[in-house]
């Protein structure tokens, strides 16, 4: 489906679904423009599986938490919220993946023309972390996991 390639992220969302020890983050809700370049870079890139799909609405399966998206169309017309057009100059998240080949990940990404924000590098307490930009040019970050 050839969805408006256009401007990128405007909302993010965290819905939290109770369970008996309290609140946990279930859910990490995107609201953007290109759609289809997303797509391809958190799956084919990333290489998160798909978890479900309706039209513009996708969700990836991360582990503990989905992360889904949906156009700002369709976010607008389901939330009824004052979503705006227009790109986002300002970084107000990152998201964070967890890999044992953090190299290896950037190197894909690179191949595929993804911007390299920071090359990996070893953190004092031993984690090696990398940063890319996704097609709305939010942070990603890369790393392997802390202890």
């Amino acid at each position: 489906m050839d969805i408006n390639e256009g401007n990128s992220t405007v909302h993010l969302e965290i819905s939290l679904r109770g369970d008996d020890d309290g609140f946990k983050n279930g859910l990490c809700y995107f609201i953007r423009f290109r759609f289809g370049k997303n797509k391809a870079f958190y799956g084919e890139l990333l290489g998160l599986k798909l978890h479900n799909e309706f039209g513009t609405y996708i969700e990836y399966e991360t582990g503990s938490t989905v992360l889904s998206m949906n156009t700002r169309e369709s976010g607008r017309e389901i939330t009824n919220l004052p979503i705006p057009d227009g790109a986002r100059n300002e970084q107000t998240f990152e998201l964070g993946f967890v890999t044992e080949d953090v190299a290896g990940t950037v190197e894909k990404q690179r191949s595929a023309g993804v911007p390299i924000l920071l090359e990996p590098t070893e953190k004092p307490w031993g984690q090696v972390v990398a940063y890319a930009a996704d097609p709305g040019g939010h942070y990603i970050e890369i790393c392997t996991s802390i202890g």
